[in-house]
């Protein structure tokens, strides 16, 4: 009963608090939206329902269509793939694990001997091979490296049936290396009925080449030092049954070698030779020489071909029927000898005439053991050397055979040179002039060889070593301009007043000439530039010489070109005159202003193929070379 009159109270209190009001102080009253009018457009009559039902209808089909679509397109992926697996399997009509090239034939044959193969083609497929075509592919000479280098035989085989087999017989001919294989690749091009796509069966058959027909050997140091002359002397030897006509051999050069002499001589440039129709066991030899360049550590590789001559191209080599390489290595000296000129180590040096020319032999002990009875020689030859300036030091020259030498005699250190061990020699010399007398030096130039021998001591055997070096000094070409200032003389009439005045314009004349001594010199110009206060008047004589003046550098330029050796001295002169105007101001009152600034001459010489440069004087208003001029019409006056 207690519970009961509990539950009846806890109701009437929830109740009197639903009842109650409750305490909004802290409420903020809600912000209502205004309503706004909106017009709509409402229709007046119905639509037409057979558009209605129309465009349904589209939707319709057009669903319809693209579910076809997407079906057949399945279909179709799912019906190649399946074609495609089963043609892959071998259970198709047609497969290429179904058809077998079988090659008849000897696997191993001799360079440049016919080589007969007979290529079966069977076809065990329950289809026909249509159009089928035979492709034999093989090396055309001895390397077949590239696209061109490669013999193509191609035969129509027809339609192959099912079960049968195609033969065909083929002659090839193969070159190479003994010992060598060489790939024949033979390849069925075919297709089945029904389709026009070309289908391919290929096959590698390998032949090893039992001997070249054509032997080659080289005969060639090893090693060499830098800058000494080698010898290659490369032998052929036919080992083919028949007669091989027009052969060729090539020899392909390594960089740094310098190319002296052969015997006999190349047919072209010089590195093929022409040896004509080998007869079978004929050798030929070709010899070779000339200077390896490079540094201690280096290696020149020499590359030799031999084969027949181009059809189409008679300067190269048509299929090649054997190649071989020789390489040298480039090592240091036993004993050195670098011969430096004006301290600077290189095989050529350009220096201009007359000039005192300094030669220094650094020499050294390369060895482990040391060197005795060191002798050192420089033979100094060539048509630009003045004999009378030789001034070794420490050393003998001897003018009947031009050559200096060194040893213990006159250097008490080379008696005996220890492992390792370092010096020098030194000397000097000049060139001639390159005009005198009426005659000219024609492409001036000094020679000089260097030796350096000794004995190293092995116990009590002595072995001689020995190195040589060449270096070569030409004589740059003495290309010169003189200028001149003239009012009296030259092609123009020069106007206004002599001496010049103050606001007053005098013109004058500049005439350049050239002259040039023993080398043939390209690309000459002679450059000057004018003051601000000098106006280029433009009046050139003779007016066939190409001169241009800049206004913004004020410089004017003689384009000359070619400048052949004895100009000016033998005949043939070169000159150009040119105008100007000089406007004087107060400033120069009493002065003999400058008419033209210093003229810078320079060319290319094509003898030592080095850039010449040589300058003039500015010139002014003292007028030395002309003459009507008489002091002081120099000086500007008032």
């Amino acid at each position: 009963m207690a519970d009961e009159n509990e539950k009846t109270n806890r109701i009437r209190d929830i109740k009197k608090k639903l009842n109650q009001r409750a305490d909004t102080s802290g409420i903020q009253p809600r912000k209502r939206k205004v309503l706004k009018p909106h017009e709509h457009e409402v229709p007046t009559d119905w639509k037409d329902a057979t558009k209605v039902e129309k465009k349904k209808s589209r939707i319709k089909y057009s669903s319809l269509f693209k579910k076809f679509f997407i079906y057949s397109i399945i279909f179709l992926g799912v019906a190649v793939v399946f074609s495609g697996i089963k043609f892959l399997s071998g259970s198709n009509t047609v497969s290429n694990k179904n058809i077998d090239i079988e090659v008849l034939g000897n696997a191993f044959t001799s360079g440049g001997e016919e080589l007969a193969l007979q290529i079966d083609v069977v076809n065990r497929n329950s289809a026909a091979l249509e159009f089928s075509d035979l492709l034999i592919e093989y090396p055309k000479g001895s390397i077949g490296d590239t696209e061109g280098d490669f013999e193509r035989i191609r035969v129509s085989l027809g339609t192959i049936d099912p079960g049968k087999t195609a033969t065909e017989n083929i002659d090839i001919v193969l070159f190479g290396k003994q010992n060598t294989t060489k790939d024949v690749r033979i390849t069925l091009e075919y297709r089945v009925k029904g389709s026009n796509a070309i289908f391919v069966r290929e096959e590698i058959y390998p032949v090893t080449i039992s001997s070249s027909p054509v032997s080659l050997s080289i005969e060639g140091p090893l090693q060499t030092s830098p800058s000494q002359e080698v010898t290659l002397k490369i032998k052929t030897v036919l080992n083919a049954e028949e007669i091989i006509k027009d052969m060729r051999l090539k020899v392909e050069y390594p960089p740094g070698f310098e190319f002296i002499s052969a015997s006999p001589s190349p047919v072209l440039r010089d590195n093929l030779w022409d040896l004509g129709d080998v007869s079978p066991g004929t050798s030929k030899t070709v010899t070779v020489k000339g200077i390896i360049n490079g540094q201690d550590g280096e290696e020149r590789t020499f590359r030799v071909f031999a084969g027949n001559q181009d059809s189409k191209d008679p300067s190269a080599i048509g299929v090649v029927f054997n190649s071989l390489s020789h390489t040298v290595a480039i090592t240091r000296p036993f004993i050195e000898a670098a011969l430096l000129i004006n301290n600077v180590n290189k095989d050529e040096h350009a220096v201009s005439s007359q000039s005192e020319i300094r030669g220094s032999i650094a020499w050294a002990n390369n060895l482990q053991s040391e060197i005795n009875d060191v002798q050192i020689e420089v033979k100094i030859t060539g048509n630009a050397l003045d004999k009378n300036t030789v001034r070794p030091q420490n050393g003998f020259y001897s003018s009947s055979n031009n050559t200096i030498t060194w040893d213990q005699n006159s250097l008490g250190q080379l008696a005996s040179i220890d492992p390792g061990e370092r010096g020098t020699v030194d000397f000097t010399f000049n060139s001639l002039p390159l005009f005198s007398g009426g005659s000219i030096l024609s492409n001036p130039q000094i020679v000089l060889e260097v030796s350096i021998r000794g004995r190293e001591a092995l116990g009590s055997v002595a072995r001689e070593v020995i190195n040589t070096e060449t270096k070569i000094v030409k004589i740059a070409s003495n290309l010169q301009i003189a200028g001149k200032a003239l009012y009296f003389d030259g092609p123009f009439a020069n106007t206004g007043p002599l001496p010049p005045k103050v606001d007053i314009e005098t013109t004058y004349t500049i005439t350049w000439n050239l002259t040039n001594s023993s080398n043939r010199i390209t690309g000459v110009t002679a450059k000057a530039t004018l003051p601000s206060y000098i106006r280029y008047v433009n009046a050139i004589s003779p007016s066939s010489e190409n001169v241009t003046f800049d206004s913004l550098s004020r410089e004017v330029t003689w384009n000359v070109g070619t400048v052949n050796s004895g100009t000016g001295l033998l005949g043939g002169t070169k000159e150009v005159s040119f105008q100007i105007g000089f406007l004087p101001s107060l400033s120069q009152l009493g002065s003999s202003p400058v008419l033209i600034s210093e003229t810078v001459l320079s060319g290319r010489d094509t003898f030592t193929n080095t850039t010449i440069r040589s300058t003039k004087r500015q010139l002014n208003t003292l007028l030395t070379n002309d003459s009507g001029f008489a002091s002081p019409q120099d000086r500007v006056v008032q």
